[in-house]
C-alpha cells in the first residue's frame, strides 16, 4: 500500500519537473481550457493550462467538484462538506498524434489528480451521515480530441478509464489473495472549450 502511494506521489513530482524543464521554455502552443468533466466520483468544472513541446504535452489545472447525487434511499456518494473540499487538482501527460491536412488534434494521455472529500450516506428517508474527509487520488488513461472552431477557439472532448485509489484504508479491492487500496474503477468524459494563446 505504501509503495503504491509513493509511486503516485512520484508521478505527480515527475509531471511538475517535466513542466518546468521542458514545456515552459519550449512551447509549440499554449491553450487555456474550460471544461465540464463527468469524472469517476461525480462531476466537476475544470480550468486548466495545456502546452506542447513537439509531440509531448502537459496539462495541469484546478477542478471544482459538483454534487449531482440524488436524495434517494440508501445511497452513498463522495461529498464536499465545504467549499475547500470542492477544490481538486490534476496533471496530465499527453502525446500528440500528427494528422495531415486536418483541423483535428488527437492526443492519448495519462492523467493523475485528486480531491479531498467526505462521504455522505443516506439512511432511511430523513437520516444522513457524513464521514471525515480524506484524499481521493485518481489515475486514468484516455484520449483527447481538439478541433478548431474559429480563430483561436477550439472545441475539445476526452474519454478515459482508470482507478480511484483509497490510501486511507477504508476500502480494499482483492485480486486473488492480494488486497489493493482501490476505491473503485470508472470511466470519464469531458467536453470543453479551449483558447489558444500561442500557436
Amino acid at each position: 500500500m505504501k509503495l503504491l502511494e509513493l509511486s503516485y506521489r512520484c508521478t505527480c513530482v515527475l509531471f511538475a519537473l517535466f513542466l518546468l524543464t521542458s514545456n515552459l521554455f519550449a512551447q509549440k502552443h499554449l491553450d487555456i481550457n474550460l471544461a465540464h468533466n463527468w469524472n469517476f466520483l461525480d462531476r466537476d468544472i475544470e480550468l486548466s493550462v495545456e502546452n506542447f513541446s513537439g509531440k509531448l504535452g502537459f496539462n495541469a489545472g484546478l477542478n471544482l467538484f459538483q454534487h449531482t447525487a440524488q436524495d434517494v434511499l440508501n445511497w452513498e456518494r463522495p461529498y464536499a462538506a465545504n467549499f475547500g473540499q470542492r477544490i481538486g487538482f490534476h496533471a496530465a501527460l499527453l502525446y500528440r498524434i500528427p494528422l495531415r491536412d486536418s483541423d483535428v488534434e488527437l492526443a492519448p494521455f495519462f492523467k493523475a489528480g485528486f480531491f479531498y472529500l467526505s462521504e455522505k450516506r443516506q439512511i432511511g428517508e430523513n437520516n444522513a451521515e457524513t464521514s471525515p474527509a480524506f484524499f481521493r487520488p485518481i489515475s486514468s488513461l484516455g484520449i483527447q480530441a481538439k478541433v478548431k472552431l474559429s480563430g483561436r477557439f477550439m472545441l475539445f472532448a476526452r474519454a478515459d478509464v482508470g482507478i480511484v485509489w483509497d490510501f486511507n484504508g477504508t476500502q480494499e479491492f482483492r485480486l486473488g489473495n492480494r488486497a489493493m487500496p482501490i476505491y473503485g474503477f470508472g470511466s470519464g468524459a469531458t467536453l470543453g472549450l479551449a483558447w489558444r494563446l500561442k500557436k
